[in-house]
């Protein structure tokens, strides 16, 4: 008899209340509530996107030179705009969804005084 093992790893649904980031080709790009509590951002935060030389993906909180996050009205979310940065991050990953979402560790790797999170792009979530 074969068993097939479901659990968090390799389901596309998420639960409530994961740390997630998601990324849509049209450029609404969204920050779960979960994460933007663990991480303590909010409305007119800035966040940029960044990669490091062995392909990992990363989020920096506080450039000044990121994304402006928004909080939509009736949202527990916070989302930024950019149809560029979804589709460069989508294309490196050979995703060819129109969105996909990834769980965010919010224990930072702190490098040069800087806080990095690292998405973990092996188990992507699937749009809806």
């Amino acid at each position: 008899m074969g068993f097939t093992k479901f659990n968090a790893s390799n389901m596309e649904a998420t639960r409530q209340g994961d740390c997630t980031i998601r990324f849509a080709r049209c450029g609404k790009n969204t920050v779960s509530k979960a994460l933007a509590t663990a991480l303590n951002i909010k409305d007119g935060d800035k966040l940029s996107i960044v990669q490091d030389d062995e392909t990992d993906w990363h989020l920096l909180l506080g450039d000044n030179e990121g994304f402006t996050l928004r909080k939509p009205k009736d949202a527990g979310c916070l989302i930024f705009q950019s149809t560029a940065m979804a589709r460069t991050i989508l294309d490196a990953l050979d995703h060819e969804d129109e969105s996909i979402g990834f769980r965010v560790v919010t224990t930072p790797q702190k490098i040069d005084g800087e806080e990095y999170y690292l998405l973990l792009t092996a188990g992507p979530i699937k749009g809806r």
